[in-house]
């Protein structure tokens, strides 16, 4: 079909054809419609309004989705997370079980622990946070360094930074590394010669490693050299500073705590969705996931679950063609991974709460990720993985960053088994996180 521009849905994938459609929709509403003979105006009436992901192309909303849908499931979770009792969940939410408002009186009496006292229903858990953190680095550079990544990460969940809440394991062992690697650098910095007075010199250093958390090489090296010149420091001073800094750039080392559990994957959403095509997509995965996780199983895990990503973004078929992806890919995976799959293949025919049981709900990689593939293979929408997902119990957030991103990519293209409008206008950071969103992909 061509009328002006040209609109095509011959030999495209299925799940294009209705973004054609739509175009096709919207091109003749953007003026009149004549016949050869140029006969009166014929108006259509409006499609109805369309929402933030359908209002893109296909591949745009898929990779939008994997984010979109990473955030609004770890929000739909966070209520109900770590109450490991399924009866308990099912008792306070029945079969509705997202965005529950935290309560600590519904983890009373069983197995749980409450961690998000002072959180709200639409807020993220610490998961939904730590995605925020790659998301904003990267939409601030425009890139992943993975310096400025551990940066903000530290500013976020540091000592005065803006979250305020539960910090788990590997974010309090990542931090404490983070301070003990700084002290170890001025440690460092301060045994560079200098003929001066060691005020002079303290100062200088203190500078450098002001400045590093906001520039690096050249830049860094500039605002340093300004900031001596600001306080009348000679020449010296700034020769000292660039050896600080040649100091300071040789030293940095992965941060992360030797930790195997869920958090290693709150990357992996916004790094395939940001670089679907990069030849060094596995590189960022691998230095992203040891900013927090320096630990050769969880970057097996991150890699495995970013490879479903990306297949899933490049797949014509993606619902379709899921479990034989999955098999193939485990098959190829380390022994670990091959090992923790297993029950996933042989408890098709099972439910995903006697599944997730089964492997366990807590937030080791080993267990998460093989629930949350059960899930995906046996739900049919968006709406009915993250819901399954939650009555599974335990940790149901970490779960959260896979099925919510293949979730979101595997129904982007149907408006009744995708991600809600109303669950999306239920986050309380829903603004932020649309426009960084749309900033890292374009």
């Amino acid at each position: 079909m061509r009328a002006g521009n040209e609109l095509a849905c011959t030999g495209m994938p299925r799940r294009q054809i209705v973004f054609c459609l739509r175009d096709l929709w919207a091109f003749l509403q953007q003026g009149s419609i004549y016949s050869q003979q140029h006969s009166p105006v014929v108006r259509l009436p409006g499609p109805p309004e369309r929402s933030y992901l359908e209002r893109m192309s296909d591949a745009i909303s898929a990779r939008r989705a994997l984010i979109l849908g990473t955030a609004v499931a770890d929000a739909a979770s966070m209520g109900l997370h770590w109450i490991y009792a399924q009866p308990r969940i099912r008792h306070i939410a029945g079969d509705t079980p997202e965005f529950a408002e935290p309560n600590a009186e519904n983890y009373e009496g069983v197995p749980s622990y409450f961690a998000h006292a002072g959180r709200h229903a639409g807020d993220f858990s610490m998961y939904g946070e730590s995605l925020l953190v790659v998301l904003r680095s990267v939409a601030a550079s425009g890139k992943f360094d993975w310096q400025h990544y551990a940066q903000a990460f530290q500013e976020h969940f540091g000592f005065g930074g803006e979250y305020v809440g539960y910090i788990d394991t590997p974010t309090r062992e990542t931090l404490t590394n983070m301070i003990v690697e700084n002290r170890r650098i001025l440690e460092r910095a301060m045994e560079v010669p200098f003929d001066g007075p060691e005020k002079a010199k303290k100062a200088v250093a203190s500078k450098v490693l002001g400045n590093a958390q906001l520039a690096r090489g050249d830049a860094l090296r500039e605002k340093v050299e300004e900031a001596i010149r600001m306080t009348k420091g000679g020449d010296d001073q700034i020769e000292l500073a660039h050896r600080m800094i040649e100091v300071l750039e040789g030293s940095r080392s992965m941060p992360g705590a030797d930790d195997v559990q869920m958090p290693a994957l709150t990357k992996a959403p916004v790094l395939v969705a940001a670089f679907p095509d990069d030849a060094d997509l596995d590189s960022m995965i691998e230095e992203a996931v040891r900013v927090t996780n320096d630990n050769d199983v969880a970057v097996d895990w991150a890699r495995f679950v970013a490879g479903l990503y990306r297949w899933a973004l490049a797949s014509d078929d993606p619902r379709g063609g899921l479990e034989a992806e999955v098999r193939r890919r485990t098959a190829e995976a380390p022994d670990h991974i091959r090992e923790a799959m297993e029950p996933v293949f042989k408890r098709l025919g099972d439910d995903t709460k006697t599944v997730t049981m089964k492997v366990g709900p807590a937030c080791e990689l080993k267990s998460g990720v093989p629930a949350a593939i059960h899930n995906l293979l046996t739900s049919s929408s968006y709406t009915e993985a993250v819901r399954r997902n939650i009555l599974a119990c335990g940790d149901s957030c970490g779960r959260g960053m896979v099925v919510g991103g293949l979730a979101g990519i595997m129904y982007a293209d149907d408006s009744d088994a995708g991600i809600p409008e109303e669950w999306i206008a239920r986050l309380t950071r829903r603004g932020e996180v649309e426009e960084l969103v749309s900033s890292v992909v374009q």
